[in-house]
């Protein structure tokens, strides 16, 4: 009973700040919110999904009818949660699932607000860039992009959400998030990096090894899981990029499309959040660790010479968030866009 009461606890400890925050942003904030979710969902939906084929062999209906290749077959929580909670009877419509990501758009852009609120005093500066996060969503979801994954959108959601309960040091929060972000993607586990990045102070203090500990064993308790249940499917358990990767950076000098996709990926945000250390700007934020948080970008980099496609530029859902937080840190050192540090 008390261990009952303990999980209860635990819970409300994240559902109720949570709610109270929802409750302090002004109306007119969820009015852009919606607004910039409407724009970004018409023209990821019109060039995107319209064409998608939800049965196809690594799409939404086969995942959810566990028929499809590994690893895709490990990312099962959005097919799961249209065939058991939304639609037990047929196939998800594109509306729908268009509905569904302008809903997580949404959500996002709130998360992002209560993290931008960690950097900046100007609450109403804050408020609008919330909706910043839509800026490389754009650019690599939509302009360069030219492949659907069922899972990016709600990917982007979820890793915005616990890299909120790191920086709020919510760690129940965060294992909520991290649980079902590895369940849509397994990219979520470089939230394990952020928090051990965040907590550079005290990184091998007992408590933030054991909490470290605890996601790694999350993380391969469900990738194990999953290769067990799924062992006759067809195809690898891990995906190895090295071989194509070798190839872009082998042609990259005469390939235009890789050109433009490295280029221009996230938007150029990368530039300003390069300059935001190069310029030494990073040094007048006070709270290190929120800085430091995001420096996650160069484990996701390195460890994505063997595990993503580097000119796939839908696949830097996680990195959005942070390299887009960098950016904003880098603008907060200029006075006339009104971005004191806190």
């Amino acid at each position: 009973m008390i261990g009952f009461q303990k999980i209860i606890g635990a819970f409300l400890s994240i559902i109720v700040p949570v709610i109270n925050n929802f409750k302090k942003i002004p109306v007119w904030s969820y009015v852009v919110y919606a607004l910039a979710s409407a724009l970004f969902c018409f023209l990821y939906y019109n060039k995107i999904v319209l064409p998608e084929d939800f049965s196809a062999s690594n799409s939404i209906q086969s995942v959810g009818s566990f028929e499809t290749a590994k690893p895709y077959q490990f990312r099962v929580l959005v097919p799961l949660f249209f065939k058991f909670i939304l639609f037990p009877f047929y196939p998800p419509n594109k509306i729908i699932y268009i509905a569904f990501c302008f809903l997580s758009t949404i959500l996002t852009q709130i998360f992002f607000y209560f993290l931008v609120n960690k950097f900046f005093q100007n609450t109403k500066a804050n408020l609008i860039l919330g909706s910043a996060i839509i800026y490389p969503m754009l650019w690599n979801f939509v302009i360069l992009n030219q492949s659907f994954q069922y899972y990016d959108v709600f990917a982007v959601m979820f890793f915005t959400a616990g890299l909120y309960f790191v920086a709020s040091e919510n760690f129940f929060g965060l294992v909520i998030a991290f649980i079902l972000g590895i369940l849509n993607k397994e990219a979520a586990v470089y939230l394990i990096f952020c928090f051990v990045l965040f907590n550079y102070k005290n990184v091998f203090s007992k408590g933030i090894i054991l909490k470290a500990f605890l996601l790694a064993c999350i993380f391969l308790s469900v990738k194990i899981s999953m290769m067990f249940l799924f062992e006759n499917n067809p195809g690898d358990s891990f995906e190895s990029g090295l071989p194509v990767n070798k190839e872009i950076f082998s042609n990259v000098l005469s390939n235009r499309v890789y050109q433009k996709n490295l280029f221009f990926n996230l938007g150029l945000l990368y530039f300003p959040a390069l300059l935001l250390f190069i310029t030494g700007k990073w040094k007048i934020y006070s709270d290190r660790k929120l800085i430091f948080m995001n420096l996650a970008v160069a484990p996701y980099i390195v460890l994505g010479i063997f595990m993503i496609y580097f000119t796939e530029v839908r696949v830097y859902t996680e990195v959005m968030v942070m390299i887009t937080l960098l950016a904003l840190c880098y603008l907060g050192g200029f006075k006339k866009f009104n971005l004191q540090p806190k």
